[in-house]
């Protein structure tokens, strides 16, 4: 019942001949290159919450089944800060809570979280989580796929899942790196092999 598309006011490219409204919706070509997008998954499982969980997860697509009746955490690593659309497909347990959380590190436990120091981001036990937070409720259908409108920033992603009456079945879960196309047109000759991961560190920090 949609009313047929009609013209509302001539757009053409901005400063070309013929764009005389100055309120008219000009086009203009981009002056900087399309963000790069690249397919990355999590490396590694970090806490798992009590279950079962496959050796590949989440390094590899392998199915994570969560059981009916369940409440858990899982903290997964990423192994280095990324910008990146989030994407979770899961399948059934129908009214599942799936709670996704990004983080860049977790902080030191502290009666004020504001004032809450990282330490060292490598260590995750007795840290507290704090991030950006994407909330779903399960279907109950196959092959329900999220992806974040947005980039989320993340080395760690918690996932919080409480399940109903049905199991709960993710089939996969990883990121859509997105980045300026920077091309690194310098390189580095030592011995020394911080200075080596502090180049690495510093062209990371350069893309995102």
């Amino acid at each position: 019942a949609w009313v047929a598309a009609r013209e509302g006011m001539a757009g053409s490219p901005k400063n070309m001949i013929g764009n005389s409204l100055s309120n008219a919706h000009a086009l203009q070509p981009s002056i900087i290159p399309q963000m790069e997008l690249r397919y990355e998954r999590l490396s590694s499982v970090r806490m798992d919450g009590g279950l079962k969980i496959s050796k590949g997860f989440p390094a590899e697509k392998v199915d994570l089944n969560v059981p009916a009746n369940t409440k858990l955490e899982i903290l997964l690593d990423q192994s280095h800060l990324t910008n990146a659309y989030f994407t979770l497909i899961f399948s059934k347990g129908k009214d599942a809570k799936i709670n996704i959380g990004y983080a860049e590190a977790l902080y030191e436990p502290s009666e004020n979280q504001r004032s809450a120091g990282k330490g060292n981001r490598n260590e995750v036990e007795g840290k507290n989580f704090v991030g950006r937070w994407d909330n779903l409720i399960s279907n109950g259908a196959d092959a329900q796929n999220f992806t974040t409108l947005a980039w989320r920033t993340y080395r760690y992603v918690k996932l919080d899942i409480e399940t109903a009456a049905e199991p709960l079945v993710i089939n996969d879960i990883y990121g859509t790196f997105v980045g300026y196309p920077f091309k690194l047109n310098a390189s580095l000759d030592t011995d020394n092999q911080e200075i080596k991961d502090i180049f690495e560190i510093g062209w990371r920090t350069a893309r995102l």
